[in-house]
């Protein structure tokens, strides 16, 4: 099944990031953020001004309690904004020595958020003592590879946490996709699949402990059924017991007609796809 969004025809930007959060689906296109009500679909309710950033931004992402949202941009900042009036709330800068490409808030854990650089780390930072990160992972001291094709550096093009808080996904320019447990901050699991960089990987919220969900510059979009479920513990459920990850089983390859430069899920079997058009597709998948 296919749906699209049309942007702006007087908006030159190609749509660079989106986010969705309840019914709400969020665009970045350039510096403008618009927002979509995913139950009329179509209908811009609000396009917002510039949010303070003299800077390329490269990701939005929405905090679980919805009263903020944290970007990333090209001078390696990443700014903590009010969703109520978009004021800037905290700016983490000093630890990325190249651009903040990607930026995840940790569930679970108000004051904690992750943010990823093309100078190959990841800083998890504690946003009320900025200067003394909780840990940064390098991906340098990760990138071996199987693919001979593939020579880029593992750049992080995206990060994202499970559900409870206690893993992390990132997606890496040298085309792998790796599972970190945050809180033994070590590397657990790692796969590669994708004939170029990965541009984003992300757990599904649609079945988040079986499968994971990526796309790269290659327009493949794969779908991974892992053979036993990452142990993420929802609210609710009795907490699962502790495994190592064995290989995942491709579900689903889509070859996607342009290349991807976003993608998020929703609890309905649906994947948004923001590409280098001006229009957002809609895959379901049954």
């Amino acid at each position: 099944t296919l749906n699209c969004v049309k942007l702006y025809d007087d908006i030159d930007d190609e749509v660079d990031c989106i986010a969705s959060g309840g019914y709400y689906l969020y665009a970045i296109q350039g510096q403008n953020i618009h927002v979509f009500d995913k139950r009329t679909q179509g209908v811009i309710i609000r396009q917002s001004q510039s949010i303070g950033s003299d800077s390329e931004i490269n990701q939005l992402t929405l905090h679980p309690n919805g009263r903020y949202f944290a970007t990333g941009d090209d001078e390696g900042h990443v700014n903590i904004y009010s969703t109520s009036d978009n004021s800037l709330v905290k700016s983490l800068y000093g630890k990325h020595e190249n651009i903040c490409s990607t930026v995840a808030f940790r569930p679970n854990k108000d004051w904690e958020i992750l943010s990823g650089s093309m100078d190959t780390t990841i800083v998890h930072w504690n946003i009320k003592q900025p200067r003394r990160p909780i840990h940064i992972y390098d991906e340098s001291l990760n990138n071996t590879s199987s693919s001979p094709q593939i020579f880029n550096p593992p750049y992080i093009h995206h990060i994202e946490c499970s559900i409870d808080g206690r893993y992390m996904i990132s997606s890496n320019g040298n085309g792998k996709v790796h599972i970190f447990n945050i809180p033994a901050k070590r590397l657990i699991y790692s796969f590669e699949e994708h004939r170029s960089s990965v541009s984003l990987a992300i757990f599904p919220k649609f079945s988040a402990k079986n499968h994971v969900l990526s796309t790269g510059n290659d327009r493949q979009i794969i779908l991974y059924k892992l053979d036993y479920p990452i142990p993420i513990h929802v609210p609710g459920e009795k907490r699962p017991k502790r495994r190592q990850v064995e290989d995942p089983a491709i579900s689903l390859k889509i070859l996607h007609e342009n290349k991807p430069n976003w993608m998020t899920s929703d609890y309905d079997n649906n994947v948004y796809i923001a590409d280098q058009t001006k229009n957002l597709t809609c895959y379901t998948l049954v």
